[in-house]
């Protein structure tokens, strides 16, 4: 159906193979059969790159002895689950660019559909549909590839310890009858349902920032070990890419990638999520973080179970890359950073974020920090938890400009705008400037 997720199911003569592939291999759990399984199911992954489960294999079998008899079969079941909890066409529908639209899905949706994509089963839904969106299969980070003494890469190793521990802590939950899929013995503390929300700002004139006499709300600077995903009453900022999950399903293991993971219920999104444009957002509710971990891109490490239930919040929202360009400072970037942060920041009271688009996009993390701050105000947030790292310097001129009397968003925007102005003759940072004008 247009603008609803084309699922396996909807070929009955797909989906009959299929389910014939999975009765099969979980009665007849190997490696071998596994890798033949999928490549039954997505052929053209021999066509993309080299295909192998031999790492896999040693991992499962050194860490995961269960995986074979307990968790595979497990995988297969819940994956045949497919059309009972997908009973009609529309009951996935597409969220797309420019619309706001929510999507909610029960955690036993969701299962299914992280088991189908682990299996593979689900086509690329940007072809089907002729939009950007990602594909939405396990096989690149599952396979070793043409790696010749097959092992992972450590952050690719960790990304598949967290994918395995998510099954088989699911295997688990459902075995022992200690949780239930829809959150637990205590409901009222753990939502059945996890819901996805599109939200796009439409309009906004650059005359809303400077027009603005609210005074900025409170920021709250947090050093390491602070992170962004240990404040879980906040809305947790990811620092995402317009094609929502990065490269979360292929090697990349950065901040995004990362939430994607240790929260698995937020890969789903993957599958129905248009790109963003530059005043969209997406907004997640309801899920779980199931995994502990260390690192970050190539030291990410699987440490072990998170145990805490608390549902969590989540906005993503894609920084500009500037590569250090003096771009950034140019008012129409400063508006577009504004609009796509107080598309995220929306509806939220406490927010959680920090140098954002700073690493790999050349964003400057004073000037980040600032239009976070003025977004923040302007959504009508109480609180924005501010995650420097081990950005010091940063966490001390922030608590500096916070002492300010009188400072409001309104005023904040202009000094930025003359900023602009005085690049790149000035040599002082933004902070600099900014405490300079209000002497």
């Amino acid at each position: 159906m247009p603008g609803c997720v084309q699922l396996p199911t909807h070929n009955a003569s797909r989906w009959k193979i299929i389910g014939e592939n999975l009765t099969t291999l979980s009665k007849q759990p190997s490696v071998t059969n596994l890798e033949n399984a999928i490549l039954s199911h997505r052929p053209c992954i021999k066509d993309e790159f080299t295909f192998s489960l031999k790492a896999f294999g040693e991992l499962v079998n050194c860490e995961y002895p269960k995986f074979w008899t307990d968790t595979l079969p497990f995988i297969c079941s819940v994956a045949l689950r497919l059309p009972s909890l997908f009973a009609t066409q529309d009951a996935a529908p597409l969220l797309l660019a420019h619309k706001n639209a929510t999507v909610s899905l029960t955690r036993e949706q969701i299962l299914s559909l992280l088991a189908n994509s682990f299996l593979c089963t689900i086509e690329s839904q940007g072809p089907i549909h002729q939009l950007p969106m990602q594909d939405f299969h396990f096989a690149n980070i599952l396979s070793s590839g043409s790696d010749t003494n097959n092992e992972y890469h450590q952050s690719q190793k960790a990304k598949v310890q967290c994918v395995l521990h998510y099954f088989t802590r699911m295997c688990h939950e459902q075995a022992t009858e200690n949780r239930s899929l829809n959150g637990g013995n205590d409901v009222t503390q753990i939502p059945s349902v996890v819901t996805f929300t599109r939200q796009v700002l439409t309009g906004v004139s650059q005359d809303l920032w400077l027009g603005c006499t609210d005074a900025l709300i409170k920021l709250v600077p947090k050093v390491k070990p602070a992170s962004i995903d240990t404040e879980k009453d906040a809305t947790q900022v990811d620092f995402a890419n317009a094609w929502i999950g990065g490269g979360v399903l292929e090697m990349g293991a950065a901040l995004e990638e990362i939430f994607f993971v240790t929260q698995p219920e937020l890969l789903v999104s993957l599958l129905f999520t248009v790109k963003l444009e530059d005043e969209e957002a997406l907004l997640v509710s309801g899920h779980l973080k199931y995994s502990q971990y260390t690192g970050y891109v190539q030291s990410f490490t699987f440490v072990g179970d998170n145990e805490d239930n608390t549902p969590l919040k989540m906005c993503a929202i894609d920084a500009t890359p500037f590569f250090g360009d003096v771009a950034q400072y140019e008012q129409k970037m400063l508006h577009r950073e504004a609009v796509k942060a107080l598309a995220g920041f929306k509806g939220s009271t406490t927010v959680a974020t920090g140098n954002w688009g700073c690493g790999a996009f050349g964003g400057d993390a004073q000037l980040k920090a600032l239009l976070q701050w003025i977004a923040a105000t302007v959504a009508g947030c109480k609180e924005l938890v501010y995650c420097v790292w081990d950005n010091e310097p940063l966490a001390a001129a922030l608590t500096q400009l916070q002492q300010v009397q009188g400072l409001t968003v309104g005023k904040l925007w202009t000094i930025l705008l003359k900023f602009e102005v005085s690049k790149p003759e000035d040599e002082r940072s933004v902070m600099e400037y900014v405490m300079s004008a209000l002497e």
